[in-house]
């Protein structure tokens, strides 16, 4: 029954979870991108998070440069709610969705 109920209700919240690495392809990227655009366009949060394995946390700063290029591709779109940020093995970092409309 639980399990049932998580996922349920799992779409209920607005927010939307993508996973970016730092040796992503940039079709992989592009693709990932164009999601969150339009996730954002619907009016949902975007939550962006890269998971660092072994070795990458000693290169936690190309994590950094990965999400704020993210976010420079879709700023036209997303408003920054919470900067990337390092917890643990994981950088989160959470999108908006910003109040004016594109004009297109």
């Amino acid at each position: 029954f639980f399990f049932f109920f998580f996922f349920f209700f799992q779409a209920e919240d607005g927010i939307r979870d993508f996973c970016l690495s730092r040796g992503l392809g940039d079709v992989y990227k592009r693709q990932k991108l164009n999601h969150a655009i339009k996730f954002l366009k619907a009016g949902n949060k975007v939550k962006v998070s890269i998971r660092f394995r072994g070795r990458e946390m000693g290169h936690a700063s190309m994590g950094y440069d990965v999400m704020n290029n993210f976010w420079e591709q879709c700023a036209e779109y997303a408003l920054v709610e919470r900067k990337p940020k390092l917890d643990g093995r994981q950088m989160i970092m959470f999108l908006a969705p910003n109040k004016e409309k594109p004009n297109k």
